[in-house]
C-alpha cells in the first residue's frame, strides 16, 4: 500500500525492524518484498516481475526508516495499521518528488512524473551477502500518458544501487566549519593580523549578516559567508603588498574593523571596483578622511574613481552593498557641492555681484563680512554661500568645473579677507554653514532634489495666483524667511558632535555678543546661518526674569507653577539673561510681550544706557542729592522715591559688575551698603498684590477685577485705591508702569 502527497511515504502492512512492548522483532528481504508486492496489487498499482528485491531474490536483513505522512487501512482490518505505527527510525527514507509540468491552454502536453522512494539497506552480517558496502532500494511512481490520457495511477518500478555520500551535505558542512563563529581555522587567520580575539564574532556577523533582529540575533547570508570565507586572504595581502599597509592591530586590523564589509570584495583585474575600494580604505587609514583629491599622484585612477563614486550616488545609481561600504568608511557623497541648477543660480548672482560694483565704480574684494552694508540680506546670503564653498573646497569636494569658474569670476576667492582674524572667523562660518546645509539635506522628506543647499521648500498656502500678485521682493523675503526657519530648526535639533569645535565657537560667539563686542555684521550673518541667539524658551525665560527681579532688586513675585529656588547661588545666570536681554533690546529683537513683562517686574532700567552708561554729570548730581539727605537726616531711609529707585539701580548694576571702581568708591564713601537690600513692609505688600493678579489674570482669562470674581478678598478695593492715588499724584512712576503692563487700569 501506498500513500501519496507532497512527501510520498511507504506503510508497511508489517513490522520492520521496530519495537513493540520492548521486543525487538526482525523480518527478511523476502518477506518484505512480498508484502510490498502484495500491497501495491490489492491497490491496484503496477508491479514489475523480475526486479531486483523480487521472490527469488535472495534473503537479506533490512533496516527501514518508514514516514508515515497518510495511511490507509489494509482490507484485513485495523491489525496491520497499529503493526505499522510503531516502526522505528533506523535509516533514511528519501522522497524525491520530480516538478510536474504545469497545464497550459490549447494543445496538451506530455506530462511525466516520476518520484523516488530510497530505502536504504545494508547488510547485518549475512555472510551469503555478495555485496560489501551499503544499498538501496528505490521505488520509482510514474504517469504513462498525456493529455486527457494520463494515467491516474502512478506505475511503480524498483531499482537497487549501491549508496552515494550527499555532496550537498558535504559542501554545507564545509562551509559552517569554515565560517561559523567557532571555526578554529577563520579565528586563528583573524587573530593572527591583529583583530582581538573578542570582537572576532561581531567582525564577522557584521559582514555576513543581512539583518539584525530586534533581540540583536544576526540573520546570516550563507552566500555571504562563502565570499568571506574565499576573499578575505585576497584583501589582506593586496592591502599588505599593494597598498603598503601593515599587518596587526593599527594596519590590516583597522581596516577590517571600521569596515567590516570590506573583506567581501575581491581585489582583482576583474573587479576594479572593489580594488579601488580596498585603497581607499588604504587612504583612509593614512590620511583619516575619504577625500581623494582628482589628481593624487600616488594613484592617479583613485581620484578619478572617489569623483565618479559621487556622480553615481548623484544619480541615483550606486547599489546598497557599495553604498554601505563607503558609508562605513565616512565617505562624503558632497551632494551639496555638486553643480546643480541651483548651483548655477547662486554663480550667476555672484557674476551680477560683481558687475554691479564695475558699473557702480566700486571695489570688489572677497571681504564677506562687508557685503551686507552695500547689499543687504541678498548679499549676505550670497556671502554665506561663499564660504560654503570655500569649505566644501576645503574638504576637496568642489569639483575642479567650479574652481575653475571661481577663478575665471574674480582671482583670490578662496582666502581673501583684511586680516588674519577675519578669515578665521570666515572659515569658522564655512564649517558652521557646512554642517547646517548638510543638516537641512538629512531632514528633507522626500529630498527636493540632490545638490540643493539653498533650495526652501516653498510655501503650500501661496496659491499660484497670489505669487503672480505677490512683488518679486515679497517672495524673495518669504523665501528667505522660509530657509533661516529650516536652518534654525536644524541647527537647534542636536549639538554639532559633527564638528566639537563649532559648540565652544558658538558660545564664544554668543558671549562677545551679550557684552556687545561682536560686530553687528557678523550677527547678522550668524542669524541669517540659523543661529539664535537668544537660547531661552518660554518658560525658561519667565524663570530667569523672576529670578532677576529678586537678585536685582528685591522683588519677589510670585508666578503660579513657577519655582525657581535660591538666587543666591545663581548669581551668573542672572547675569548672562541681563546681558542677554540687553543685547536683543540693542538689535530690536526684544518682544513687545517680553518688554511689557520686564516692565511688570521693574526690570526695564536694566535695557537702559541712561542708567547702565549713565553720564558723568547726571551721575553725580543723584549722587549729590542722596549725600544731601543723608547728611540731613543721618541715613539713606525716609529719602524721596526717585532716590530710592536710583540706588536700587546703582545696587543692581553693582550685582551685574556694570558699576564702576570709582562710582562704587562714592557710594561706599556715604556709607551706603551696594548688598541688595531687603524689601520693607510696604514693598511686600505692593509685591504680594501684583502676585494676586497675575494669579487671578491665570485663572481668570483677563485682569479685570470686580467685587463678584475677585479670586483674593481686598483686590478689588485695592486696585482702586492705586486709582485714586495716581489721579492725585501720589503713586510712583515705576509702580504706574506696572500696573499698566498687567492692563488692570484699563476701562
Amino acid at each position: 500500500m501506498a500513500a501519496f502527497g507532497c512527501h510520498l511515504s511507504v506503510t508497511l502492512p508489517c513490522r520492520v525492524h521496530g519495537r513493540r512492548g520492548g521486543h525487538r522483532t526482525d523480518v527478511s528481504h523476502d518477506t518484505f518484498v512480498k508484502r510490498i508486492v502484495s500491497g501495491c496489487r490489492r491497490k491496484g498499482v503496477g508491479w514489475i516481475p523480475g526486479a531486483k528485491g523480487s521472490d527469488n531474490e535472495p534473503a537479506a536483513a533490512v533496516n527501514v526508516n518508514v514516514v508515515v505522512v497518510e495511511t490507509q487501512e489494509a482490507s484485513n482490518g485495523g491489525e496491520e495499521k497499529d503493526a505499522c505505527d510503531d516502526v522505528a527510525v533506523e535509516d533514511e527514507v528519501v522522497a524525491v518528488p520530480k516538478k510536474k509540468a504545469a497545464r497550459r491552454r490549447g494543445r496538451p502536453r506530455k506530462v511525466k512524473e516520476e518520484e523516488e522512494v530510497v530505502l536504504s539497506s545494508a547488510d547485518e552480517g549475512d555472510a551469503g551477502h555478495a555485496e560489501d558496502s551499503p544499498t538501496e532500494l528505490i521505488f520509482k511512481l510514474s504517469r504513462r500518458g498525456y493529455g486527457w490520457g494520463e494515467e491516474i495511477i502512478p506505475h511503480l518500478t524498483v531499482e537497487k544501487r549501491p549508496v552515494k555520500p550527499s555532496a550537498s551535505a558535504k559542501r554545507t558542512k564545509t562551509v559552517e566549519m569554515s565560517v561559523a563563529g567557532g571555526d578554529s581555522v577563520l579565528n586563528t587567520y583573524l587573530m593572527n593580523i591583529g583583530v582581538p580575539e573578542s570582537q572576532i564574532e561581531r567582525l564577522v556577523n557584521s559582514a555576513v549578516a543581512w539583518r539584525m533582529t530586534p533581540g540583536g540575533r544576526p540573520l546570516i547570508d550563507r552566500r555571504r559567508q562563502s565570499r568571506l570565507t574565499r576573499n578575505v586572504k585576497i584583501v589582506a595581502k593586496y592591502l599588505v603588498e599593494k597598498c603598503g599597509v601593515p599587518l596587526g592591530p593599527d594596519g590590516v586590523a583597522a581596516v577590517f574593523m571600521r569596515t567590516p564589509e570590506l573583506m567581501l570584495c575581491k581585489p582583482s583585474n576583474n573587479d576594479r571596483w572593489d580594488r579601488r575600494a580596498v585603497e581607499l580604505a588604504a587612504f583612509l587609514l593614512k590620511h583619516g578622511h575619504c577625500n581623494v583629491p582628482e589628481v593624487y599622484p600616488e594613484n592617479q585612477e583613485l581620484g578619478m574613481w572617489v569623483k565618479r563614486q559621487r556622480v553615481t550616488r548623484a544619480a541615483g545609481q550606486l547599489s546598497a552593498e557599495r553604498l554601505t561600504i563607503l558609508e562605513r568608511m565616512g565617505f562624503e557623497f558632497g551632494d551639496l557641492a555638486q553643480v546643480t541648477e541651483e548651483w548655477e543660480t547662486r554663480f550667476d548672482m555672484l557674476v551680477d555681484w560683481v558687475l554691479w560694483h564695475g558699473e557702480s565704480g566700486e571695489t570688489f574684494s572677497w571681504d564677506l563680512i562687508h557685503w551686507g552694508k552695500k547689499g543687504g540680506i541678498t548679499a549676505r546670503e550670497l556671502a554665506l554661500w561663499i564660504s560654503l564653498q570655500r569649505e566644501f573646497y576645503r574638504r576637496q569636494l568642489l569639483p575642479a568645473e567650479a574652481v575653475q569658474r571661481f577663478e575665471a569670476v574674480y582671482s583670490g576667492w578662496r582666502d581673501a579677507s583684511e586680516s588674519e582674524e577675519e578669515e578665521k572667523w570666515l572659515s569658522w562660518l564655512g564649517r558652521l554653514v557646512y554642517v547646517i546645509e548638510k543638516r537641512r539635506l538629512d531632514m528633507r522628506r522626500p529630498p527636493d532634489g540632490r545638490g540643493n543647499p539653498f533650495s526652501s521648500q516653498r510655501s503650500s498656502n501661496v496659491s499660484d495666483g497670489d505669487a503672480r500678485e505677490s512683488s518679486r521682493a515679497s517672495i524673495a523675503r518669504k523665501q528667505v524667511v522660509n530657509t533661516v526657519s529650516s536652518r534654525r530648526q536644524a541647527a537647534a535639533s542636536s549639538p554639532f558632535s559633527e564638528d566639537p569645535g563649532l559648540d565652544f565657537w558658538l558660545s564664544r560667539q554668543r558671549w562677545l555678543w551679550r557684552k556687545t563686542k561682536l560686530d553687528p555684521e557678523r550677527v547678522k550673518m550668524l542669524q541669517l546661518a540659523g543661529i539664535d541667539m537668544d537660547t531661552y524658551k518660554a518658560d525658561d525665560w519667565r524663570r530667569r526674569a523672576h529670578m532677576a527681579a529678586e537678585a536685582l532688586q528685591g522683588t519677589h513675585i510670585q508666578l503660579p507653577g513657577l519655582e525657581y529656588g535660591d538666587v543666591s547661588h545663581m548669581r551668573i545666570k542672572v547675569i548672562h539673561w541681563a546681558e542677554t536681554q540687553r543685547a536683543l533690546f540693542l538689535d530690536g529683537r526684544l518682544s513687545p510681550g517680553q518688554l511689557r513683562y520686564m516692565t511688570f517686574l521693574g526690570l526695564t532700567w536694566v535695557l537702559s544706557e541712561k542708567v547702565v552708561s549713565a553720564d558723568d554729570a547726571d551721575w553725580l548730581k543723584k549722587w549729590t542729592s542722596l549725600r544731601d539727605h543723608v547728611v540731613e537726616s543721618g541715613s539713606e531711609d525716609n529719602c524721596s522715591m526717585e532716590l530710592r529707585d536710583w540706588l536700587v539701580q546703582q545696587r543692581g548694576l553693582t550685582y551685574l559688575r556694570l558699576l564702576s571702581e570709582k562710582r562704587r568708591a562714592k557710594l561706599q564713601s556715604l556709607g551706603i551698603s551696594l548688598e541688595v537690600q531687603k524689601p520693607l513692609k510696604e514693598e511686600l505688600e505692593w509685591n504680594s498684590r501684583l502676585s494676586q493678579i497675575l494669579a487671578h489674570t491665570q485663572e481668570v482669562g483677563h485682569p479685570g477685577v470686580t467685587p463678584e470674581n475677585e479670586t483674593f478678598s481686598g483686590l478689588h478695593n485695592w486696585i482702586e485705591d492705586c486709582k485714586g492715588m495716581i489721579q492725585q499724584g501720589q503713586l510712583a512712576p515705576g509702580r504706574i508702569a506696572q500696573l499698566k503692563s498687567l492692563s488692570v487700569l484699563d476701562e
